[in-house]
């Protein structure tokens, strides 16, 4: 068989493995395009190349790390001293070290494979090098993400790039404008991408309606993004080891932490992953798992493992996520009473998101993260942090609720009108109980208090069964009574009660921060 012929072949061989890759296929582009790999000629270094990325492309895809890495050994094995130069090479290795969590190498990659692109196998290989650099780009630099996805678009449009690649960029440019805190426009370029990707691409649909779940929940609409992660859920229900139905699982167990319901939380992960935790969820279900011990009052393993995260965070690069979580571990100091240690964590915020220009994190935000973040931080760092997302519908600020005061003894003024007594008689607690139940909490407030020596100071004679269940009841009458007085809230979980207080209520009471 002559030269041309095996060439023609390989070629061949290439492109039934790419139209395989394209259709998920993975099984047949395994066979089509090892087989390229068996006849391809040394001489032809642009196609060996591209091989080498769709292949290690399809076991990256399959958390196959291991065998991508032979990949590039078989590829920089032919190529010699040209492997150091070769775009689409470059970029299988960026993928790699993005998959490793090793963002800086990767980002450096990228821009090695976009330099390069010049001598790829097609125009491709410059579009998705720009595109993967956008993806690792969204934690640490979104506008400049956006700015790729739209070069990319505008390369599509030219003709000379397949236009199949598009709801993908698409669904990268509205992920990072999430990050942005843009979520109007965010919800369009991801309705679009789903739109586009139409029933024949399963995959895309798939990620653009989970991207949409995180705009809901942003949005002030967490029921609308439950109800998207599952459906999302029961579609994927037959592939319980997918990667993807992992991360549905690990955002549900979030949402549950959001609705104050961590023992649920917990259930779910240990349902979904047992006591196996996939490489690809391991930090991310860390997070959850200290948020659940935040939300169950145990403030001191959230510290110390939030505080670890957020520098294993910056250390990879993964800088909106070390951004957020030095918030948590703000929002843990203040709630704790320890305010100059809230104010160390809030100026490591700072010192992240206002180089990088974050307004809001896809993960694991909460309105607390900025109320607390407004009350604890210097003067100089509050514009910053009153640009964060806040009570939002689609990145729009709602109006401003009414005006609070709560005076030392414990009276409530709304627009300057106070509560009267008759408010305080919700139930069968009596106003008294309830009234020196809100007090506790305000002279405690932001810390947490023990549910026991609540029960104790208010029930001193009963026994602890009995004093455990008045203050059940107490709680649902305190909670019916402050549903009138907006921003302020009793929060519970795990034997401690604590007040949840927004922006617009103001406590004038005295005391000494520890």
């Amino acid at each position: 068989m002559g030269r041309s012929e095996l060439e023609a072949r390989a070629e061949t061989a290439y492109a039934a493995g790419v139209l395989a890759v394209n259709d998920r296929d993975f099984e047949s582009a395994i066979t089509w395009l090892v087989r390229a790999q068996s006849i391809v000629d040394p001489s032809q270094q642009a196609l060996i190349a591209r091989i080498a990325f769709e292949l290690g492309y399809v076991h990256l895809a399959r958390a196959e790390v291991v065998t991508t890495e032979a990949v590039i050994a078989w590829a920089e094995a032919l190529l010699g001293e040209h492997a150091a130069v070769a775009s689409d090479l470059l970029q299988l290795r960026a993928l790699v070290a993005d998959r490793l969590g090793d963002y800086r190498a990767a980002i450096a990659l990228y821009r090695g494979a976009i330099a390069r692109s010049g001598r790829a196998l097609t125009p491709q290989t410059r579009v998705l090098a720009m595109a993967n650099l956008a993806v690792a780009l969204e934690h640490r630099n979104p506008a400049e993400s956006v700015s790729l996805c739209n070069l990319c678009i505008a390369m599509l449009e030219t003709g000379r790039v397949h236009p199949g690649v598009a709801p993908a960029i698409l669904n990268i440019k509205g992920y990072s404008l999430i990050c942005q805190g843009d979520l109007a426009a965010a919800r369009t370029a991801l309705g679009r991408a789903v739109t586009m990707a139409g029933s024949d691409n399963h995959t895309i649909r798939a990620f653009g309606s989970f991207n949409l779940a995180i705009v809901d929940e942003l949005a002030g609409n967490p029921v609308s993004a439950r109800t998207r992660l599952e459906a999302l859920a029961r579609d994927r229900a037959a592939e319980p080891a997918n990667e993807f139905v992992g991360w549905i699982h690990v955002r549900l167990a979030w949402l549950d932490v959001l609705d104050e319901r961590p023992a649920a939380a917990e259930a779910r992960l240990q349902k979904a992953f047992g006591a196996h935790t996939p490489a690809a969820h391991a930090t991310s279900i860390s997070i959850v798992l200290a948020l659940i011990a935040l939300s169950q009052g145990n403030a001191s393993n959230a510290r110390a493992e939030l505080t670890r995260l957020a520098a294993t965070a910056r250390e990879r690069g993964d800088l909106l996520t070390a951004f957020t979580l030095n918030l948590w571990c703000a929002v843990v100091e203040h709630r704790g009473g320890r305010q100059q240690a809230a104010l160390r964590a809030v100026t490591a915020a700072h010192a992240i998101g206002h180089e990088a220009g974050f307004r809001v994190s896809p993960n694991w935000w909460s309105e607390e993260l900025g109320r607390t973040a407004r009350r604890v931080a210097r003067a100089e760092q509050r514009s910053f942090f009153d640009g964060l997302l806040g009570p939002t519908l689609d990145g729009r600020r709602t109006s401003s609720p009414a005006s609070v005061h709560i005076e030392s003894t414990c009276s409530i003024a709304i627009r300057g009108r106070p509560l009267g007594d008759d408010a305080w008689r919700e139930g069968r607690t009596g106003r008294r109980v309830l009234q020196r139940y809100f007090g506790a909490l305000v002279a405690a407030h932001p810390a947490s208090l023990e549910r026991q020596a609540l029960c104790d100071e208010l029930w001193p004679d009963s026994d602890g069964d009995r004093a455990v269940a008045n203050l059940y009841a107490a709680t649902n009458d305190l909670r019916r009574v402050l549903a009138a007085v907006p921003g302020v809230r009793v929060r519970a979980a795990e034997h401690r009660v604590w007040l949840d207080l927004d922006e617009n209520v103001v406590l004038s009471i005295l005391r000494h921060d520890p």
